[in-house]
């Protein structure tokens, strides 16, 4: 039997924030050796200070690949599930689909902190948004893919 679309897009959210714990744990694990030898990495041609900056961008590169999966999926289901020929930005796109699979207005205000916090990231932007942890962001926007079509 087959899984449904909705399931599957959920579970690959949940995908990526299983990598970035997977991540944070290699993190904890690599900044122990490095504590332990400062040199363990320059065999690799790194220092210290490169995993530092790893350890502080981890959380929003995994929240840029937790929203883009999000993304993809919606634009999966506005194209099969609700069968439009338009390609609306994200923020119309979001709003669209709440209305038409009835997500409460809550639900839909996080979906975009997500958003807002995502194009924050990518786009450099000086204002500050309210930082958004995968394991939320990956809560937030798979609650919202639970009220969609169960296939598409």
């Amino acid at each position: 039997m087959s899984r449904r679309k909705r399931d599957q897009r959920i579970e690959r959210l949940k995908a990526v924030e299983l990598e970035a714990q997977t991540a944070a744990v290699a993190i904890t694990a690599l900044s122990r050796v490095v504590r332990l030898n400062p040199s363990a990495l320059a065999r690799h041609k790194l220092r210290p200070a490169n995993l530092r900056v790893f350890r502080e961008n981890l959380q929003p590169t995994y929240l840029i690949r937790v929203f883009a999966e999000f993304e993809s999926g919606l634009r999966d289901a506005w194209m099969y599930a609700y069968r439009p020929s338009t390609h609306p930005k994200a923020h119309d796109l979001i709003n669209s689909i709440a209305a038409l699979s009835a997500v409460p207005m809550n639900w839909l205000n996080r979906v975009h902190e997500v958003r807002e916090y995502r194009n924050s990231l990518v786009h450099e932007q000086v204002e500050a948004h309210t930082p958004v942890v995968v394991g939320e962001a990956t809560q937030y926007l798979a609650r919202y893919f639970s009220l969609l079509p169960p296939n598409w």
